[in-house]
Order: C-alpha cells, then structure tokens, then sequence
C-alpha cells in the first residue's frame, strides 16, 4: 500500500472527487482491485490530512503518533474490505481497531476523557 501524508486541501479535493463529499477528512482508503505486476500484494492506497491528524489528536489528548497510528489500522481495514456504513459493521470494525491498537500497546481509541467517539 502507498500511504498520503497530506493537507487538509488535497483530502478535501480526493474526497469530494472520490466519495463526493465536499469537505476534509482525516482519512480515505483506495482499494486497488486489478493485479498488480510485481512481488507483492498491492492493497492500495491511504490518505491522511496532516492538518486533521494535529488537530483532532489535540481535541482527544492524544499523541499524533497513537492517532495516526489508528487512522492508519483503520485505512487498512477500509482496503481489506471492512467498513461501518451499517451499524453492525462499524461495531466490528471498531473491535478490530480496538484490538490492534492494544498490540500496539495504546489505549481504545474510541474512548477518551470518559467519552465514547465515533468517527
């Protein structure tokens, strides 16, 4: 996979091109579904807005690091397939994330300051 670390401007333009909503996020996948000629398996790829990466880890009292780190997973679990359109789904998604960002020794990252996100 090919990672985008990027402004809020050019995830805007990806986003509204792509998905067809006029405005920033923090993260789109790209689901790349035609072989590849190489040794690898190519998933795709991930965008993340730098501008977004700084602010909401701030409002979470999160490192970037730890943040990015879950925007990151979760733009993986956009490529692998998964996603949280339907309630049932998103649960599961976020489990996932849940999961992985434990391995990775950081904290849930849908609960902050005793408050359940959503994203």
């Amino acid at each position: 996979m090919t990672i985008l670390l990027s402004d809020d401007e050019k995830l805007q333009e990806l986003n509204s091109t792509y998905s067809h909503k006029n405005e920033p996020t923090n993260v789109l996948s790209f689901c790349y579904d035609q072989p590849v000629q190489c040794d690898y398996l190519y998933l795709g790829d991930i965008a993340v807005s730098y501008q977004r990466l700084e602010k909401e880890s701030i409002e979470m009292v999160k490192s970037m690091q730890e943040y990015l780190t879950h925007l990151i997973i979760h733009g993986v679990l956009h490529l692998l397939g998964h996603d949280h359109v339907e309630e049932l789904d998103a649960t599961k998604m976020e489990r996932i994330e849940t999961k992985l960002m434990k391995k990775f020794g950081y904290n849930d990252p849908y609960i902050y300051d005793d408050e359940i996100i959503c994203s």
